[in-house]
């Protein structure tokens, strides 16, 4: 065999070896002839990884986050057509749903509006066209030149909604959406908890990261969000494109991102859904808990004619909201019609405006203790105005002056199901231990929620310490205490926390400083641990506010030494952990 024979035959074995290398490149990489799925040509993920919902801030503290998480999303997807859904932060335009076809002049990349999907919508009447509304719409001008850039093949239409768009309304607008484009991305640009601690915003996003990686529409439409109804649409969209996976990329707020445990924060919330089983998160019920409310008196007087909701003009609608159990003892009865205007520090008989659970309801107080030395103040007939007005409004209540019993019990059925016992000690408190060892037998975590001790001191008295202990002996796991209108010490005993008093939440007595100061107790529950945060209050001209700083740090060290770390872990300034 010649020379020239030989290279011949070894350029064919050459180009039938780089030909069956090429063949099995293909094979490995596309899953063909194999039980793979077949993988993603940019990143690596499987096609079969859809991917309908991306969930992002609009607060551009968090802009580099934003940025890195759309461009690795980029990398997984490639819409045709992108609907982006934020708030409308200053409530303009007359419909609750607006979108527009304005030009928009971004540096970088300048998107594409899918005017064919503008047209649709516009056509169904459910959605309006404003380009006004839409100058100075942070929710929309911060997160669409970041998409832009990041999906330069895409058109794009951006819609906001009111705050004021009723939930069926959202529902609607959400089948509308479906059937013009079931195959559009959806991306949510929502800022989370506002306004709060840092401790306090990350209770809150518990039920927001419940909310998504459980699908719930009622989580979604009570958390603690800047727009819940962004965040129904976020959850409908995902189970309408069955992709019921929620991937949690990032979950932070400015406090945190500050190593500032003070500061007004916003939370933020990065992740996406894709197909695939809802993932699994351990289960947490969040709560938040404040002292004792009274309306009548110099109260009532103070704000009668602006209005009860100015009570909590400083502290805002924000604090309580977005958790399972939202407490507070309510110090008196509430009145169907008119009531004196007495302000009398003598007058020890309360009775409380009508208009009472518009206060608690602007505050996002959920629930109510009865078992306090003044419900019976408006007679058996006026404790049971009171519970019809609560129920009227939606408000859950339990306890009685003087009766132990079922109606002691306020049950919250959330991810742990929690016990709430509510008891008026100054009366008696027989039966408890029962009721502990019943709620506790069915599996709840169970909270005793007593009115006791002596007012004004600020260390529990050895009864006091008596029945907290026999109520945990019998089960209870945790125990937190009003009536002595001053915040009480703390210790935990077998693990189990005893805060002997909240003091004065809402009050009018302005003769000291430590019955115009309080502490709200907020906290999560979860099965291995008890989360708990120290939240110190303090009355300005009646008006509840949280405090801060020096004021805030030295409140704390007086209930607790919170380095010292005895039966605790310190997580921060204000919260510690606890194992159960």
């Amino acid at each position: 065999m010649n020379v020239k024979v030989k290279k011949a035959i070894w350029a064919v074995f050459l180009v039938l070896v780089t030909v069956l290398i090429g063949l099995a490149f293909i094979i490995v990489r596309t899953g063909f002839l194999s039980d793979k799925p077949a993988v993603s040509e940019k990143i690596g993920l499987p096609t079969s990884e859809k991917i309908s919902t991306i969930v992002v801030p609009h607060f551009n503290t968090f802009q580099t986050e934003r940025r890195d998480f759309l461009k690795k999303i980029s990398g997984e997807v490639s819409p045709k057509k992108i609907v982006v859904v934020s708030v409308n932060h200053y409530g303009l335009g007359e419909k609750d749903f607006l979108t527009t076809q304005k030009s928009w002049d971004f540096s970088v990349v300048d998107p594409k509006i899918n005017t064919e999907l503008f047209d649709s919508l516009i056509k169904s009447g459910q959605v309006g066209a404003d380009e006004t509304v839409f100058e100075n719409e942070h929710g929309i001008k911060n997160v669409l030149p970041d998409l832009a850039e990041y999906f330069p093949e895409s058109s794009f239409l951006p819609v906001i909604v009111k705050e004021t768009a009723l939930r069926e309304k959202t529902k609607e607008f959400s089948g509308l959406l479906y059937s013009e484009c079931p195959d559009c991305l959806l991306v949510s640009s929502i800022d989370f908890s506002h306004y709060n601690p840092n401790s306090l915003a990350q209770i809150h996003d518990v039920m927001s990261l419940s909310a998504l990686n459980s699908l719930d529409e009622e989580k979604a439409w009570t958390a603690e969000t800047d727009s819940p109804q962004a965040l129904l649409l976020t959850l409908l969209w995902a189970g309408k494109r069955n992709t019921q996976k929620f991937n949690l990329e990032l979950n932070s707020n400015t406090g945190e991102k500050a190593k500032n445990d003070d500061i007004e924060t916003t939370s933020v919330i990065l992740g996406y859904f894709s197909s695939g089983e809802k993932s699994q998160f351990g289960k947490k019920t969040t709560f938040v808990i404040a002292g004792d409310a009274m309306f009548d008196r110099f109260v009532y007087h103070s704000f009668k004619s602006k209005g009860l909701e100015d009570i909590f003009k400083k502290f805002g609608p924000r604090v309580f909201a977005g958790a399972d159990l939202a407490l507070v003892n309510l110090e008196g009865p509430i009145s169907s019609g008119p009531i004196i205007d007495d302000i009398s520090p003598d007058n020890l008989i309360f009775n409380f405006p009508s208009k009472t659970p518009d206060a608690l309801k602007f505050a996002k107080i959920k629930a109510v203790s009865l078992a306090n030395n003044h419900t019976l103040n408006a007679g058996a007939q006026g404790f049971s105005t009171t519970q019809d007005i609560l129920r009227n409004n939606s408000i859950l209540f339990a306890g009685h002056q003087s009766q132990i019993g079922e109606q002691s019990v306020l049950r919250v059925e959330a991810e742990i199901p929690l016990s709430i016992i509510t008891v008026n000690s100054l009366e008696g408190s027989n039966g408890v231990g029962g009721l502990v060892e019943k709620e506790k037998s069915a599996g709840r975590f169970v909270l005793v929620f007593p009115h006791w001790g002596n007012e004004y001191q600020k260390v529990h008295s050895p009864a006091q310490q008596k029945l907290a202990r026999s109520w945990i002996d019998s089960g209870a796991d945790f125990i937190v205490g009003s009536h002595p209108h001053v915040v009480q010490d703390f210790e935990i005993y077998k693990s189990r926390p005893i805060v002997y008093s909240l003091g004065n939440f809402v009050f009018d007595q302005g003769f000291s400083r430590e019955t115009q100061e309080g502490l709200i107790l907020a906290g999560i529950i979860s099965d291995k641990e008890l989360q708990l945060t120290f939240l110190p209050t303090e009355e300005i001209s009646i008006r509840p506010q949280l405090q801060q700083g020096d004021k805030k740090t030295k409140n704390i060290a007086e209930i607790l030494d919170i380095n010292s770390q005895n039966g605790f872990a310190k997580l921060s300034s204000d919260t510690i952990k606890i194992n159960r």
